[in-house]
């Protein structure tokens, strides 16, 4: 019995002793972070590497082993040097950790371009702890963190130069050709056309987002800044610059008819109109001959010069002028919040609303360096009052349209 006794404590005290031996394997070592400069913290920002040593028996499999920054995991897998058991991190930025870096990066100008930021080490979920024995190796950080600059100066002044120069583009280009003015009357030469308020929305979104992309581009080369809610705001100005014209094209009214009565004229293009606006000398002689061949002003003449088969260049531009006087730019404001009867609220709605959304857009990409999620409730605001808009314009009468 005594020996019975004597074997089950041995078998016992070999379990113990198995099981402190594997507690005492498991339990975690310690990390070293790496540094160029002995005796000073590392540098790095997003996409920079960031080196790890582990210390004692721990086992290293990449997949178990996670970097936090600043609090938050990265879950960024690392890339393995097993005769040094070292760990190289790539800062990288990806959809599980975009928050992470905007809280890191978000406000570029609004603290210091670098600034010294915490990091930690966890195998399997369990922290290692930190080596901070002296004296230090030559190649061993002081303390867990990292110099974390935020952005390169160069970078950021480029990312700021190329969204000037694309914004530049884009009004120059409205300014000059029809891309954001109305085309009711196709003769009209371009500078005199009215500017249309759905094609502004359009053309307002398009450039906020492409001078935002570039900028994070540039900035921090993250290609896949544009979220979900973008490909929306770009759906819903487009589909209310698209339902804008046709509900103007669908109008029997007034631009119709100085277009037949232009036809007429002569006047079929606007380069027929060019060369009216170019005759400027014959215009002052009343005997002046006729500039464009086939020319004749109509009975029903907006001039009151009446049916006149053999104009002078004179007659048919006071034609011309009386035809298209309702159907000129007036300013880029009142073209955008005036119809025939002055300004509506439905065209000052949906302009408030685009200039807010925008302001919020852009100020969203400077907090977060990267294009902003809308709620669901400013992307239905905005839908609403694109649908308001487009609603008002059906039995709008206007002169002009967009």
């Amino acid at each position: 019995m005594r020996s019975k006794a004597l074997c089950k404590a041995l078998v016992s005290c070999a379990l113990f002793l198995g099981a402190v031996h594997a507690v005492c394997a498991e339990e975690p070592g310690k990390f070293s972070l790496l540094t160029p400069a002995p005796g000073k913290l590392p540098q790095a920002g997003l996409n920079d590497d960031v080196r790890i040593r582990i210390d004692g028996d721990t086992a290293i499999e990449p997949a178990k082993i996670q970097l936090r920054l600043d609090g938050s995991l990265l879950g960024v897998e690392p890339r393995v040097m097993p005769d040094r058991r070292e760990l190289i991190f790539h800062l990288s930025r990806l959809d599980s950790n975009r928050a992470t870096w905007s809280r890191l990066l978000g406000k570029p100008f609004g603290h210091d371009r670098i600034y010294a930021v915490p990091i930690a080490v966890e195998v399997d979920g369990k922290p290692l702890a930190f080596k901070n024995d002296t004296p230090l190796g030559t190649d061993e950080a002081p303390q867990p963190k990292i110099d974390l600059i935020t952005y390169d100066q160069g970078r950021m002044w480029l990312g700021i130069m190329t969204s000037l120069a694309a914004v530049i583009i884009i009004v120059i280009a409205c300014m000059r050709t029809p891309m954001m003015r109305d085309n009711a009357v196709a003769q009209l030469p371009v500078d005199q056309r009215p500017y249309s308020l759905g094609r502004f929305q359009m053309a307002l979104w398009f450039c906020l987002i492409l001078t935002s992309f570039l900028f994070i581009f540039v900035v921090t080369w993250d290609l896949n800044s544009i979220t979900t809610e973008t490909f929306v705001l770009m759906g819903i100005s487009g589909a209310t610059a698209l339902a804008s014209v046709a509900i103007d094209q669908s109008k029997d009214g007034p631009p119709g008819r100085v277009q037949k009565n232009l036809h007429a004229m002569g006047i079929h293009t606007r380069s027929d109109a060019e060369k009216l606006y170019e005759s400027k000398d014959e215009r002052s002689s009343d005997d002046a001959g006729t500039v464009i061949e086939g020319a004749n002003i109509p009975a029903h003449s907006a001039s009151g010069q009446g049916s006149n088969r053999s104009p002078t260049v004179k007659q048919l531009w006071d034609e011309y002028e009386a035809q298209v006087r309702d159907f000129k730019a007036t300013g880029f404001l009142k073209d955008l919040v005036e119809d025939a009867n002055g300004p509506t609220i439905h065209r000052w709605q949906i302009l408030i609303w685009t200039v807010i959304l925008g302001a919020i857009y852009l100020a969203g990409v400077y907090t977060n360096l990267e294009t902003p999620t809308f709620g669901a409730n400013l992307l239905a605001l905005m839908g609403i009052s694109g649908g308001v808009y487009l609603g008002f314009k059906i039995p709008e009468k206007q002169t002009t349209s967009g």
